[in-house]
């Protein structure tokens, strides 16, 4: 199978799973909310951001942006690095950057 040119494009998708103490969980979500709509939501590219938390101490935070760029010119801000150092005095985050390389069915909103 080939993999279509669009497909290898930088990825505008990030995911950041936090590692957090049970106990912790519903402040951690709380304050990455926060962010989201204080930092992030506002800036030009910015599309959607989805916070879950699983049943344990895990909570996923998935952001897109318009184009990789927008997602570097985002994350690159002096004030929101010091809002994810915040963040990391409560949690451990494990982020990554990753681009769709297959979807299946339409993806279901909210939850």
């Amino acid at each position: 199978m080939t993999t279509p040119p669009a497909a290898k494009a930088e990825s505008v998708d990030l995911f950041d799973l936090w590692i957090v103490e049970a106990d912790r969980r519903r402040e951690l979500t709380d304050r990455i909310g926060g962010v989201v709509r204080q930092l992030l939501a506002p800036r030009p590219g910015f599309v959607f951001a989805q916070i879950y938390e699983s049943e344990g101490n895990e909570v996923l935070l998935h952001v897109r942006t318009r184009t990789a760029a927008d997602r570097r010119a985002i994350l690159d801000l002096a004030e929101d690095q010091r809002a994810y150092r915040e963040l990391r005095g409560m949690a451990t985050s494990h982020a990554g950057f990753y681009r769709l390389v297959d979807s299946v069915g339409s993806a279901p909103s909210g939850g």
